[in-house]
Order: C-alpha cells, then structure tokens, then sequence
C-alpha cells in the first residue's frame, strides 16, 4: 500500500483523511514525534561516539514502528466510528419500521371496528342519527387517546364523503374526492 508522510509520520495514503480528523490520532503523533526528536538527538550522539549506526538503525526501526502504530490507530478509530454508526443507523430503521406497523396496526383496527363498520353500511340505507354519530365520535377519541399517535381520525363514506371527523374540522357530508381518487388509482 502506498504510504505518505502526515505530520511527519509514514502512514498509509488511504488513512491520511480520517487522520486528520481523528484527535486520538493526531495526539498520538504528537507523542510519536516528540519520541522521534529524541532519537535524532540520540543518533546525532551516536555519530560523534562510533555507535551511530546502530542508534541509527534504532531510530529506522522506531520510524517504521511510529507508522505502524499510526495505521493500527486510525484502522480501529475508523473500525469504531463504523460500529458506532451502523448501530445506530439499526437503531433508526428499526424505530422507522416499528412505527409504520404501529400505524398499519392503528388503521387496520380502525377499519374492521365494528362500531365504525355498522356505521357506514347504516349510512348507505338512511341518514345517521345524532346518537350514532356521537358514540362514533366518542369511540374514536377513546382509541386515539388509549392506542394512538394520530391527533385526529376522520371516517368516510365510500364515495370520500365526511362521516365524522374527530376534532370536527370537516363538515359532513363534505366530499373529499382526491382521497377516493387516490383509492382509484391505486388499486389499478
């Protein structure tokens, strides 16, 4: 693998980028280098007493050893951020994916309730009463307040028509006809 110097330290081309945004790493060169000082001083020292060649050889040793050091460093430093992000990048689609099936649960309840069902085949043969629409109303808030994140459930008919609308912001009767468009489209 091709290497270069960063910071005065022989390292892997490949790890120079997390290098330089790795402090773990970049002390740890600090701490290379300051060693590294002393093994010129050393190797200057030797040179004047004839053992030159060997504090030289030393400090070769100790340079390669620096870079080795370096690579372990940043390939574990890089190893950990990966752990530490594919944790939680599972820990994200996981939440994501509970949640759909919380609010496919939520509507599948709310479409097989019997209450609402009963409901909306009454409303195909007369016009509801109060009392029915009321409890229709009073059942949804009881699910939404005991099972549910939504703020607000509204029931229609099967032509998109406003049955009830929990909060009351829509009018019966009042068609919303891009949702059973929708409906039509998607089922082709």
């Amino acid at each position: 693998m091709a290497s270069r110097k960063y910071r005065g330290i022989e390292i892997d081309s490949a790890h120079i980028d997390m290098a330089k945004n790795l402090d773990s790493v970049n002390e740890l060169i600090d701490e290379l280098r300051d060693l590294q000082s002393t093994w010129n001083n050393l190797s200057l020292l030797g040179e004047l007493t004839n053992v030159g060649a060997e504090i030289s050889d030393t400090r070769q040793h100790f340079q390669k050893l620096a870079g080795d050091l370096t690579n372990f460093l940043v390939e574990q430093s890089t190893h950990q951020a990966v752990e530490m992000l594919s944790t939680r990048a599972q820990n994200a689609i996981d939440i994501l994916v509970r949640n759909l099936y919380e609010r496919t649960a939520d509507i599948g309840f709310l479409a097989t309730d019997p209450v609402f069902a009963k409901l909306c085949v009454d409303a195909q043969t007369a016009p509801l009463t109060a009392e029915a629409l009321a409890g229709t109303h009073q059942r949804m808030k009881d699910y939404v307040s005991k099972y549910s994140v939504y703020k607000n459930v509204v029931l229609l008919d099967s032509q998109a028509r406003v049955m009830v609308d929990m909060l009351d912001q829509l009018t019966p009767g009042i068609s919303l006809g891009w949702i059973r468009e929708a409906v039509l489209k998607g089922s082709q």
